[in-house]
């Protein structure tokens, strides 16, 4: 199906928002008279009503493990991290960097990331799949891989030596740490708003599909709190500090659970670690 829809420019995907609005963002017409006419023209309704829908279909991950992530590195001398938050352990892992290329370049596609660039022969299909098409070198390395890992937590499914996943939820895959800054404008510390506007930004990295884009996303935090964020980057705090518990909590609270922050692919923007907090972030006071 998902080819299908690749190769047929008459198929299209519709989200509840194209319903609710009658079109795509586009301009397709996503207008279904019988369910709109059945709930008196309230669009709103029939999409609150679809929303409650369960799923008619499961992406059926093989590793789906609740307070647990996967971290890749960057660099390939250093160890892929995995566990629950503060507890991660290197995995026992000797990958190349033509290795760790390919399964950053699977990470980044199952996470949803935008590549700026992609190779010829790779077409990506919704839920992580990635086919390889013409490129035998290619293929031949993601077969390897497969074979090497499937007795990991980074387990590559292969269908027919052509289409290739990493099966692994993907909130649970998260990138090296080297990849984010932390952003505020010294004007708006020393402003009297309530809060003030953080940028977190995720660098360009190479995989082995291409490159993937940079990301920016915006969030607005109280001055209090963007101050106790900064505490933690400027000095070492004890796991036992009262304070730096309370900057732990708040942030988990709030921050933690942004879906723009968890889509970004940053495992912790605070963690504990040898016993003391860390802000995990290059922060940047401009």
């Amino acid at each position: 199906m998902q080819q299908k829809i690749k190769s047929d420019e008459r198929l299209t995907w519709f989200a509840l928002a194209d319903i609710e609005r009658g079109e795509t963002t586009d301009g397709k017409i996503a207008y279904i008279k019988a369910l709109v006419d059945d709930f008196a023209d309230d669009k709103s309704a029939l999409a609150a009503e679809l929303m409650t829908l369960p799923d008619s279909f499961s992406g059926g991950y093989l590793v789906d493990r609740e307070k647990y992530g996967i971290t890749l590195p960057i660099d390939p001398e250093r160890p892929v991290l995995a566990g629950v938050l503060g507890k991660e352990k290197p995995l026992d892992l000797n990958l190349s960097a033509k290795q760790l290329a390919i399964l950053l370049g699977l990470a980044a596609h199952l996470r949803g990331f935008e590549f700026a660039t992609i190779a010829k022969n790779i077409v990506l299909y919704p839920f992580g799949w990635v086919e390889v098409k013409g490129h035998p070198a290619l293929k031949s390395d993601l077969i390897n891989l497969a074979g090497l890992l499937k007795n990991t937590d980074l387990i590559i499914e292969n269908h027919r030596d052509s289409l290739f996943r990493l099966s692994i939820n993907p909130e649970i895959a998260c990138f090296d740490e080297s990849l984010f800054s932390f952003t505020v404008k010294q004007v708006d510390l020393n402003g009297i708003q309530t809060k003030i506007p953080v940028t977190i930004h995720r660098d360009f990295f190479a995989t082995a599909f291409g490159k993937v884009e940079n990301k920016n996303e915006e969030f607005k935090l109280t001055l209090e709190f963007m101050y106790k964020l900064k505490s933690l980057d400027a000095r070492q705090l004890s796991t036992e500090n009262e304070e730096a518990v309370k900057i732990e909590d708040a942030y988990k609270k709030g921050l933690h659970k942004d879906p723009k922050f968890l889509a970004l692919g940053l495992r912790s923007l605070v963690r504990r670690e040898s016993g003391m907090f860390r802000f995990c972030c290059k922060l940047k006071i401009l």
